[in-house]
């Protein structure tokens, strides 16, 4: 299912609807670094990834967020990847 929607309403719509998935790829405004770590911490609350479920978090390089200092319950880091610096 593909979402073009702002990330977090659509989110917040797809856990009152119960849905659930294998992979999301989120990939907001580069402008609104704000919202990374709001995204993140979303996903580590409300059940939308099913177990062993992947969450790929698109951001501006370098990057703004660093999810290592996030404190999170029930998800975990796996990687990060710079390809390209934004412009």
């Amino acid at each position: 299912r593909l979402i073009s929607y702002d990330c977090l309403l659509a989110l917040k719509k797809l856990v009152k609807e119960k849905k659930r998935f294998n992979i999301v790829y989120a990939d907001p405004p580069y402008k609104a670094a704000s919202q990374l770590q709001e995204i993140l911490l979303f996903f580590d609350t409300y059940p939308v990834l099913n177990p062993g479920g992947v969450l790929f978090l698109e951001e501006a390089a370098p990057p703004l967020l660093d999810p290592q200092n996030v404190t999170l319950n029930s998800l975990h880091f796996v990687d990060s990847r710079t390809f390209s610096r934004s412009t």
